[in-house]
């Protein structure tokens, strides 16, 4: 089961957008952390492409340009 077949089996509504954002936050901040600031292995860490996890960076709320 990939996580698209988990989303389709539980109704988010936008509500829940800011939770869900807080969360993904979290878990790129903390793959940063273990990594050192290393964003290729973070995000190897997390399973993404390390451009994915750039441009979540950019949009992190109190982000230093």
């Amino acid at each position: 089961m990939t996580p698209k077949d988990i989303a389709k089996l539980i109704p988010l509504g936008p509500e829940h957008q800011t939770w869900l954002e807080a969360i993904r936050r979290e878990l790129f901040n903390r793959a940063l952390v273990v990594s050192y600031g290393n964003q290729s292995k973070a995000a190897q860490i997390l399973g993404v492409h390390r451009q994915t996890l750039r441009n979540a960076i950019e949009h992190f709320p109190g982000r230093k340009p």
